[in-house]
C-alpha cells in the first residue's frame, strides 16, 4: 500500500523522541491531544519518530477511523528529523515524503501551486 499525502492537509512532527513500542492508535491520539493540544480527529497526519531514530509512526484520521503506518529501517538511522524549539512541527507534503525516504526535508525545493495560464 503507497500513502498519499495530500498538500492541504497539516503535517505535524513530533520533534521529541517517543517511545513507540507501546504506541498504538488510542495512545498517540491522546498523545496529540494532552501534549501537543491537536485534535487527531481533523484528518491531520502526525508523525513520531523512537529514541534511536531507526522507527517512525504516522496517524491520522480519514473519516472513516484511523489509519497508523510504521516505517522502519533496516539499517541506518533517520538523520535529518526536525528540530525545533516547539515540540510538533509542520512540513509540507513533499517534505514528508523526503522525510519518509531517509532525505533532508529541510533542503526540498518546492515549487509554487500549478496553475493553468
Amino acid at each position: 500500500m503507497r500513502l498519499c499525502i495530500f498538500a492541504i492537509l497539516l503535517l505535524c512532527v513530533g520533534c521529541q523522541s517517543v517511545e513507540l513500542c507501546p504506541l498504538n492508535v488510542g495512545r498517540i491520539s491522546r498523545l496529540c491531544q494532552r501534549q501537543f493540544n491537536q485534535d487527531p480527529f481533523h484528518g491531520h497526519y502526525y508523525i513520531f519518530r523512537n529514541k534511536r531514530k531507526t522507527s517512525i509512526k504516522l496517524l491520522y484520521y480519514d473519516t472513516q477511523g484511523f489509519c497508523l503506518f510504521q516505517k522502519r529501517l533496516s539499517t541506518g538511522r533517520f538523520v535529518h528529523w526536525p528540530t525545533a524549539n516547539n515540540p510538533l512541527v509542520t512540513l509540507t507534503s513533499a517534505q514528508l515524503q523526503v522525510l519518509l525516504s531517509n532525505g533532508n526535508p529541510q533542503e526540498t525545493q518546492e515549487r509554487g501551486p500549478w496553475r493553468l495560464t
